[in-house]
C-alpha cells in the first residue's frame, strides 16, 4: 500500500487521483508514513463504516 501510493502521487499522470489507506499499522508513526507519502486519508484496520463513508465523501468534494 505504502509503495503503490508513492508511486501514485509521484506520477504526473496520477498524482491528483485520492488515495485512502486502510492498514493494519495503526501507530502514530505509521499514519505520518502514509501522509508522507502522499496519501489523503489513512485510516487503520478494522474499519469503521461511518468513518470510512465520511472519509470518501470528504475526497469527493476536494
Amino acid at each position: 500500500g505504502f509503495e503503490l501510493c508513492r508511486e501514485l502521487k509521484t506520477n504526473a499522470n496520477t498524482q491528483k487521483i485520492p488515495v485512502v489507506i486502510c492498514s493494519t499499522k495503526g501507530t502514530e508513526a505509521d499514519k505520518l508514513w502514509g501522509l508522507m507519502l502522499g496519501a489523503d486519508a489513512y485510516v487503520p484496520k478494522p474499519v469503521e463504516q461511518e468513518e470510512l463513508i465520511h472519509t470518501v465523501m470528504r475526497l469527493m468534494t476536494v
